[in-house]
């Protein structure tokens, strides 16, 4: 009788061990998703802030005035690279929504640390833009008075 209750007692434990190991598992599989799910987010969040800043950025360029500004203009067409990244990314939720059953977390971290990688890049994208407009506001801050006659109020002639 005495070995029958250690019996049960043991394969209790182990039942328990294993509920445990897959929990934890499940656990570990769950966080790696939610770390993937935020990543996507941030990047997708930064992608659009940043198509919104280019456009903000060629609006302004479009009203310095003379044919200067449209080669600045034209290197700023990236709305298809964004859009193009933003396609990419769609593919990697879509991808996760297929795989998450079967993926490995280190597949799915794989994943993540991808988009990690991306938001670092677009992050020094980024800066170099506002780099870019802050140059861009000096300069038309100063171009007024370029236009109106220069600081001793006359106006220009050519020579």
């Amino acid at each position: 009788m005495m070995y029958w209750i250690l019996a049960m007692f043991g394969l209790t434990a182990i039942a328990f061990v294993v509920l445990l190991v897959k929990w934890m598992a499940l656990r570990n599989r769950q966080s790696s998703i939610r770390r993937f799910l935020d990543s996507a987010d941030a990047l997708e969040a930064e992608l659009h802030d940043c198509r919104d800043r280019i456009r903000a950025l060629k609006a302004t360029l479009a009203e310095l005035p003379g044919p200067a500004a449209l080669p600045a203009i034209s290197s700023l067409d990236t709305d298809h690279q964004v859009t193009d990244a933003l396609k990419l990314l769609l593919a990697h939720r879509l991808w996760l929504r297929n795989e998450a059953a079967t993926a490995s977390i280190g597949q799915i971290n794989d994943a993540q640390l991808g988009i990690e990688r991306s938001r670092e890049k677009l992050s020094l994208q980024m800066r170099k833009l506002e780099d870019a407009g802050d140059e861009l506001a000096k300069a038309s801050s100063a171009l007024p008075q370029a236009v109106s006659g220069g600081e001793d109020g006359r106006q220009p002639t050519l020579h």
